[in-house]
């Protein structure tokens, strides 16, 4: 059974176009967004509704139109809400290697001394985007050169209409902050399954308990707890829509050793019972 990682790591397209597109609407297995990070950048385009996008502990209130860009490393999650979305994962150097090594601003932005503004909706800055999901989407001959352009027409948007701002050292000491909520996040995905205790959950971040509640709080606007029990139910959701097995085993691999509680549980984060969840996707 493939989990919902925190930590992605995989091949993204192919080697030679490492760009993957997904598209997102509320039938999605992953509709919601657990807290995660990968190595490439991304770019979410908001189509219809909102999106609350938590990114290195801000929260930013996307609605139809918004683009959000995320840095490489960049912890973030999200809620949508009655939303759809795309957005494109891709390695920053397939820009870097297609003969634009001497760029300036790409190479600033690839050695962390400038940070892009995480959310744009002006039209000269979302227009080559928009041009880019088309080409896409479609898969069109040619698309390939077509999202390429359009990239580098956004990084050059972004440069004209300075959409940018220095690096600080606020930003690299926050980044300490974030490593520890990493760890416990951590720690969150792989364990999830187990008896998970909030003592457990700080000690991986060197903090006490309580500073912990309000520290972890601070960043993802939940508690610890709180947290675990939504990505359980997050788990379970993508296991039910991925399986024929019987909801008792999938709360029971989700951490729920308490059949009752897990319907209680899931009926808080998803309005409906898991029963009829699964119903939903035997459709």
């Amino acid at each position: 059974m493939q989990d919902i990682r925190y930590h992605e790591c995989r091949q993204r397209g192919t080697v030679d176009f490492p760009i993957e597109y997904h598209y997102v609407d509320h039938t999605h297995p992953q509709y919601e967004m657990p807290f995660h990070w990968h190595i490439e950048y991304e770019i979410i385009r908001i189509l219809d509704g909102e999106f609350g996008l938590f990114l290195d502990g801000t929260e930013y209130l996307l609605q139809k139109d918004d683009i959000a860009f995320i840095k490489d490393g960049k912890l973030h999650g999200g809620s949508p809400k009655d939303c759809t979305y795309e957005c494109i994962v891709f390695d920053f150097n397939i820009l870097r290697q297609r003969s634009f090594l001497t760029d300036s601003f790409l190479k600033k932005i690839a050695h962390q001394k400038i940070s892009i503004n995480p959310v744009h909706n002006r039209s000269c800055i979302t227009s080559p985007l928009i041009t880019m999901f088309d080409a896409i989407r479609s898969e069109a001959e040619g698309y390939e050169l077509s999202v390429l352009g359009s990239l580098l027409l956004f990084f050059a948007a972004l440069q004209l209409n300075e959409c940018y701002s220095e690096a600080e050292e606020s930003e690299l000491k926050s980044q300490k902050s974030i490593e520890q909520l990493k760890a416990s996040l951590e720690l969150i995905v792989t364990d999830y399954a187990k008896p998970l205790t909030l003592q457990e959950l700080s000690r991986v971040c060197g903090l006490s308990p309580k500073y912990f509640c309000r520290f972890f709080q601070e960043y993802t606007n939940r508690t610890p707890i709180d947290y675990l029990n939504y990505y359980r139910i997050e788990q379970a959701c993508y296991q039910i829509s991925q399986s024929e097995d019987t909801l008792t085993d999938i709360a029971f691999r989700c951490g729920f050793n308490d059949f009752s509680y897990f319907i209680k549980t899931f009926k808080k984060y998803k309005g409906i019972t898991p029963k009829k969840y699964q119903m939903m996707w035997k459709e």
